[in-house]
C-alpha cells in the first residue's frame, strides 16, 4: 500500500508526457504509485521503476478522474497534467502536509515555464491548475456521481468539493509545480466551447451545493464565466446591470483585471453600435 497516488492525465497529447513522468522519477520521496489515464496508448517501459498503471479510455475529464481513482492505492491523490512537471520535493512536501488528518486539500504555488525557460510569472490561486492540487481520495469517491458528469474546469470543482466537505484546506506558498504556458490550455477565455461547457458544469454543481462557502465559490465563477462569454460573444450574453458590481469585485479579488478591461471595452463598443 502506497501513501500517495499520482494521477497523470493526457488527452490527445503525448509530446510532453516524458518530461512529466521524468519529474516523478526524480522525486525525493518514492512511496507512491502512478496511474496514467489517456485516450491513447503510451509506452512507459523506460519508466518501469514508477510501477505505472495505464488506463486507456474515451470520455470526459470527470470519467478520467473517477476511473483513475479506482486504481489508485494511496489515500492521498496528487494530480499531474501531461504538459506540466513537479519540483523534486513535491511529493515529499505533500506527504508531510497531509500527515495532519484534518487536511483534506492542498494547493501549491506554481511557476510558469515555456519550453526550457522558467518564467517570472507565478500562480497562487487555490482553485487553479490540476498539477498544483492534492486531495484525499475519499472526497472523489463521495462525489463521484457529480464528478462523472464533469467536462470542464476540474480544478475549480475539486476545490468546491473540498469546501463542501468542511475540512482543512491549505494554500501552500512555495513552488512545487511548473506550469507550461502554451496556446493549447483549454481554459483560455477565447475557447467558447470550453466556456459554455464550464457554465453547464457550474450550474449543475450549484444545484448540488449545500455549503455556503462552496455556493459562493461557484457563484463567483459563474459571474466571471458569464463576462468571459460576453467578451467573446457580445450582445447575446450581455450581463445584467447588477452583475457588473459583483463582477468588478470578483475580478479584482480573482486577479481577472484583463477580463475586466475587455468587458468594459465590449460594453462601450456595444453602446456605440446599438
Amino acid at each position: 500500500m502506497n501513501d500517495i497516488s499520482v494521477i497523470v492525465t493526457a488527452y490527445n497529447r503525448k509530446d510532453y508526457l516524458s518530461q512529466a513522468l521524468t519529474s516523478l522519477l526524480d522525486q525525493t520521496y518514492r512511496n507512491f504509485d502512478v496511474i496514467l489515464a489517456t485516450n491513447f496508448k503510451y509506452d512507459v517501459s523506460k519508466f518501469s521503476s514508477l510501477h505505472i498503471s495505464c488506463i486507456v479510455l474515451d470520455g470526459n475529464i470527470g470519467q478520467f478522474l473517477i476511473e483513475a481513482s479506482k486504481v489508485a492505492t494511496g489515500e492521498i491523490v496528487v494530480f499531474l497534467d501531461d504538459d506540466d512537471y513537479f519540483a523534486k520535493n513535491k511529493i515529499e512536501t505533500i506527504k508531510q502536509i497531509f500527515d495532519k488528518p484534518s487536511t483534506i486539500y492542498v494547493h501549491n504555488k506554481s511557476r510558469y515555464f515555456n519550453d526550457n525557460t522558467i518564467l517570472n510569472r507565478v500562480e497562487k490561486k487555490i482553485d487553479f491548475n490540476m498539477s498544483s492540487i492534492s486531495i484525499r481520495k475519499k472526497l472523489i469517491y463521495s462525489n463521484s456521481k457529480f464528478l462523472r458528469e464533469l467536462s470542464a474546469g476540474q480544478d475549480s470543482f475539486l476545490y468546491g468539493i473540498a469546501l463542501e466537505n468542511g475540512g482543512k484546506l491549505i494554500n501552500y506558498k512555495r513552488t512545487l509545480t511548473y506550469y507550461r504556458q502554451n496556446n493549447n490550455n483549454t481554459s483560455g477565455h477565447n475557447n467558447i466551447k470550453w466556456l459554455l461547457e464550464y457554465k453547464d458544469n457550474l450550474l449543475n454543481f450549484t444545484n448540488y451545493c449545500k455549503s455556503k462557502k462552496a455556493l459562493k465559490h461557484y457563484n463567483r465563477l459563474l459571474i466571471i464565466n458569464d463576462f468571459a462569454l460576453f467578451v467573446n460573444l457580445g450582445k447575446k450574453y450581455r450581463p445584467k446591470f447588477a452583475d457588473w458590481f459583483l463582477f468588478i469585485y470578483y475580478a479584482i479579488i480573482s486577479k481577472e483585471v484583463r477580463l475586466l478591461i475587455k468587458s468594459f471595452k465590449m460594453l462601450f463598443f456595444e453602446t456605440i453600435i446599438y
